[in-house]
């Protein structure tokens, strides 16, 4: 059986790191029973690792190499097809440094286009939930609903994007989660702004949704907002003061059945045309964060990834974090995690 094993039990394998509570010995048995692969993903998390030295990377790069580890190639990402499986080439090339930085512009590309995605997925579900809300009160109109949904992202999609790459950059710049506030004030100023475009029904439901926004706004020196295209001098000000903002307050007002249909409605439409492990794990998230108010890390995207041949190939994680969002859509998947992870104890 073949198993796809993440980053960090290529550490703990090559002994490069360690981990608690995990005997190394029982690790390396329970994995001789299978063939392991790794992601290329994986390579690129070990070139780009400033938290590792170099010695530490070409142990790691001869473990590879000795236990004929299998490389999975990314699918639909051409931007990494040039880089080599054998990370060797890049660390012993003369043009190393110019290499690394090429990877690390594609692997921030990558991260800024899953994080927005992940921004978009948010407003699309909150915006058929509101629907779904306000059917009960007798709107009828789902298709005009979506349309504005629909425009409204098509309409701020560079600047949704342009904003989520800065988020990426500040990550690299502080090597902090910091701007996983940042994300929830530029979401929720997101939901806000795209509530507006219902214009029939914005006088009836801003307050009530969204309390604390409009005084943020009147602090800004604007009445009201009537552009669904923010101008920096309001969006930069919301999004520092709405930052850390609980969204699944919103959720609840929209109604547990209300978000539960929302998300159905999305996974069958927008989720065919993902990754089906990368669109699972999104939605994962996005669950966990209306319900239980989890905040989106940057080593979520990185975890999400691994899940680009889900299920064909079953991932082994240490990770409780990622298990957990793992057990949210498929709870035998995790089972085979968690009951392999105990005989490594």
């Amino acid at each position: 059986m073949e198993l796809l094993i993440d980053t960090n039990i290529l550490y703990y394998l090559s002994g490069v790191s360690l981990v608690g509570g995990i005997d190394i010995k029982k690790l390396e048995q329970e994995l001789s029973n299978y063939e392991l692969l790794i992601s290329k993903w994986s390579l690129i998390e070990i070139i780009t690792n400033n938290d590792i030295s170099e010695q530490q990377r070409k142990i790691i790069l001869k473990y590879i190499a000795s236990k004929r580890i299998k490389v999975i190639p990314i699918i639909g990402i051409s931007i990494f097809d040039f880089m080599p499986l054998n990370l060797a080439d890049i660390i012993y090339s003369p043009y190393k440094n110019k290499i690394i930085n090429s990877i690390l512009e594609g692997k921030k590309k990558c991260e800024t286009e899953f994080m927005a995605c992940y921004i978009k997925s948010v407003i699309c579900i909150f915006s058929i939930a509101l629907y779904y809300q306000l059917e009960e009160k007798g709107e009828k109109d789902k298709g005009y609903f979506m349309f504005l949904t629909q425009s409204f992202i098509l309409s701020n999609n560079d600047f949704i994007i342009s904003k989520t790459r800065e988020f990426i950059d500040n990550f690299y710049l502080k090597n902090d989660e910091s701007f996983k506030s940042e994300i929830d004030g530029f979401i929720y100023t997101l939901l806000y702004a795209n509530t507006v475009t219902f214009m029939g029904i914005k006088q009836g439901y801003l307050h009530d949704l969204f309390p604390d926004i409009e005084i943020v706004l009147s602090e800004s020196g604007d009445e009201e907002l009537s552009d669904v295209i923010f101008p920096s001098n309001i969006i930069d000000p919301l999004i520092d003061k709405l930052g850390g903002k609980d969204i699944m307050n919103i959720a609840k007002k929209m109604g547990v059945t209300n978000i539960r249909k929302a998300m159905s409605d999305y996974d069958a439409v927008v989720g065919t045309h993902m990754s089906k492990g990368i669109n699972k794990f999104n939605l994962a998230i996005i669950e966990k964060m209306l319900s239980e108010g989890m905040k989106i890390t940057k080593n979520d995207i990185i975890d999400s990834l691994l899940l680009e041949y889900y299920p064909q190939f079953q991932l082994f994680t240490f990770d409780d974090r990622f298990q957990k969002i793992i057990k949210v859509f498929d709870e035998q998947y995790f089972n085979f995690i968690t009951n392999l992870e105990s005989k490594c104890k």
